[in-house]
C-alpha cells in the first residue's frame, strides 16, 4: 500500500476549504473574469475590445451580481464583439461626413444594457480604512 504524502494532503484539504469558503459568489466572479479574458486573448491587438473587456473584469471582481450577468449573457451567445457590433450598428446614424462624435459615458450605457448590467448601481465591496501607520515600520 501506498504511503500517503502528509504536505500534499494539507494543501490539497487547505484548498478545498477556501474554495468552500469563497462559495458560488467567487466562482461565478473568476467564471466571468475567465470568459471576458479568453475573448480579449483571442484578439490581442483589438484596443476597443481590452478597454471593454477590462471595464467588465473590474465591475466582475467588484461586484457578484454583475459577474452573475455577465455569465449569464455569455450563456446566451452574448460576447464583447457582439457588444461593439451592436454599438457601432446603432450609433451608425450618427455619421455624418465619416465622423460620429458619441460620449464614453454613452456607448458604456448602450453595452451595458446589452450585458442586462447597471455599474452604476452595482454594489461595489465595503470600503477598508487604511492605517498609515501600516506603511510606516
Amino acid at each position: 500500500m501506498k504511503k500517503r504524502d502528509e504536505p500534499r494532503e494539507q494543501a490539497i484539504n487547505s484548498r478545498r476549504l477556501e474554495f468552500c469558503e469563497r462559495g458560488t459568489r467567487g466562482m461565478s466572479r473568476d467564471k466571468a473574469i475567465e470568459l471576458i479574458n479568453d475573448e480579449m486573448q483571442r484578439c490581442p491587438d483589438d484596443m476597443m475590445l481590452e478597454t471593454l473587456g477590462h471595464r467588465y473584469i473590474d465591475a466582475s471582481g467588484q461586484a457578484a451580481e454583475t459577474a452573475d450577468a455577465i455569465i449569464a449573457a455569455y450563456e446566451s451567445g452574448k460576447n464583447l464583439k457582439g457588444a461593439i457590433k451592436k454599438s457601432k450598428d446603432h450609433f451608425r446614424s450618427r455619421n455624418k461626413n465619416g465622423v460620429a462624435y458619441i460620449p464614453d459615458a454613452e456607448v458604456h450605457e448602450f453595452i451595458d444594457k446589452y450585458f442586462g448590467v447597471d455599474l452604476d448601481t452595482a454594489t461595489p465591496p465595503p470600503k477598508r480604512r487604511v492605517d498609515l501607520g501600516d506603511f510606516l515600520a
